[in-house]
């Protein structure tokens, strides 16, 4: 099976399994990222050099833990969840009521008390959260399983990859000629590794003319191979000039992530628009300003450190002369190289592989999901934790995966619509999401059973989860550690 060039996500993976067993749906798995045998090189440093000192001691009572309920995770999300909202909802009214109180000094004293005690509320608040979600052990059971289920999908694909016949296999053959960016490239390379799963087939990149990886430069100038035994080719040093790099920047925990998209993102190209809104580097800061003011009501967190990457090497400068307090980690030469004219260049691949991994590894990121190198970062950030879902922000969109399908929420309560905007619906209810806003409290939705369609506040629904039948793959058993 091979695998070309096509216009849209959805069609890319349709056609793909048109001609392979179509009986299998493309599983949303985020963690299949954890197959690609880069991350699990590059998770192996992360493990031998930045662990926690209890965190050897909390894993050998693991054995003891007992695995949580559906019922109780479900109910610590939704108040994790809801409690944000009402943060943000009330931060967002002040701010609006400090400015049109800006002509009455008594009223804008009186909001900015408000204001104050709102904020001593959240930093305790937030910290409740942090110890919640470790209570009993939690977290750490959280983690445990997360590794276990991704050892597991590890296992399975090191069966499909490494057949001892290759003559007798069928594969999936992957041609990368999607003109787009790394993260866009290795997006692609996951729906073809996806649909390879589906249906028993190994995975396999063509390399050479229309399958190349990064301008001329091959999946194999800086990966492992897809399979040690149909397809072999050097092993690089991915591992090594990573190591270089984190004694060269003094990456070191803990520390915030950001990822600021400009060039050809933010900017008219010809006749074609910008593809994501401009954000300004202010509005990235204010929410790590928020991160650290939280963990710092309880904790000592020591200099404030953030891990920059961006394609605009004018921001290091401007981060530092703007904000003299924090620390910024950065390399500025990738930058200069990350420019659309000068991206496809070794030094640039090398740049951009390193931003993602040191993203991932950040303890919070703030970025723009609009970016395939901000949702890879996400991505990875959650196999590693095993839920990370309150650890990213992203300025634009919420997180999505190409191809995926229509985003559902089930209804949990009545609500009546105040205006002709808005959306009415009875608890039970199922409704299509259509947009949404950043704070994530209202969105747009078609309401499937009125089959009306209006504004609506989110926290009164959840996310429709959608189980689809995958291979199991008996031949290969249970992993033997967590």
């Amino acid at each position: 099976m091979n695998v070309g060039d096509h216009s849209g996500t959805r069609g890319f993976v349709l056609d793909i399994l048109r001609h392979g067993r179509g009986d299998h749906p493309t599983l949303q798995a985020l963690d299949f990222f954890l197959a690609l045998n880069w991350t699990a090189e590059l998770d192996q440093f992360s493990n031998e050099h930045l662990k926690e000192n209890s965190r050897r001691e909390q894993l050998q009572n693991l054995e003891e833990l007992g695995p949580l309920t559906l019922q109780r995770e479900n109910a610590r999300r939704r108040v994790e969840g809801t409690a944000r909202t009402v943060l943000t909802y009330l931060s967002a009214s002040l701010k609006d009521l400090r400015r049109r109180a800006s002509g009455n000094a008594t009223l804008l004293n009186t909001v900015n008390g408000i204001q104050k005690t709102l904020l001593g509320m959240q930093n305790t608040l937030v910290a409740d959260i942090h110890y919640l979600r470790r209570a009993d052990s939690d977290e750490e059971w959280r983690k445990s399983e997360s590794r276990r289920l991704g050892k597991l999908v590890q296992n399975r694909l090191d069966f499909l990859q490494n057949p001892t016949d290759c003559s007798q296999r069928r594969f999936v053959v992957c041609n990368l000629r999607q003109a787009c960016g790394f993260g866009c490239l290795l997006h692609h390379a996951c729906y073809c590794l996806l649909v390879a799963y589906a249906t028993n087939r190994t995975f396999l990149l063509q390399e050479g003319e229309g399958g190349l990886l990064f301008g001329q430069h091959k999946w194999s100038s800086v990966f492992k191979p897809l399979s040690k035994t149909c397809k072999t080719y050097p092993v690089p040093t991915l591992l090594d000039h990573k190591v270089a790099m984190m004694k060269k920047l003094e990456f070191k925990k803990p520390i915030v992530g950001i990822h600021i998209r400009r060039t050809d993102k933010v900017q008219k190209v010809e006749d074609r628009r910008p593809e994501a809104k401009y954000h300004s580097l202010e509005e990235y800061m204010g929410h790590i300003d928020t991160y650290f003011r939280e963990r710092e009501h309880r904790w000592n967190i020591g200099k404030r450190k953030v891990y920059l990457a961006t394609d605009d090497p004018t921001l290091l400068d401007e981060a530092r002369k703007k904000y003299p307090t924090y620390m910024f980690v950065s390399d500025n030469n990738v930058s200069m190289l990350a420019s659309a004219k000068s991206r496809y260049s070794n030094t640039s691949l090398l740049g951009i592989i390193m931003d993602i991994s040191f993203l991932s590894m950040s303890d919070f990121l703030v970025c723009t999901f609009s970016s395939n190198v901000c949702r890879a970062a996400y991505e990875l950030m959650q196999a590693n934790e095993g839920d990370a879902s309150s650890y990213a922000v992203s300025l634009d969109k919420r997180f999505y995966f190409n191809g995926q399908r229509d985003e559902r929420m089930w209804t949990v309560e009545k609500h009546k619509a105040e205006n002709r905007h808005q959306l009415s619906f009875e608890s039970g209810d199922l409704l299509q999401i259509i947009g949404n806003d950043l704070s994530g409290m209202v969105s747009r939705a078609l309401n499937l059973r009125t089959g009306k369609e209006g504004m609506f506040p989110t926290y009164k629904a959840v996310k429709e989860i959608v189980a689809v039948k995958m291979p199991t793959y008996p031949e290969v058993g249970e992993p033997n550690e967590a």
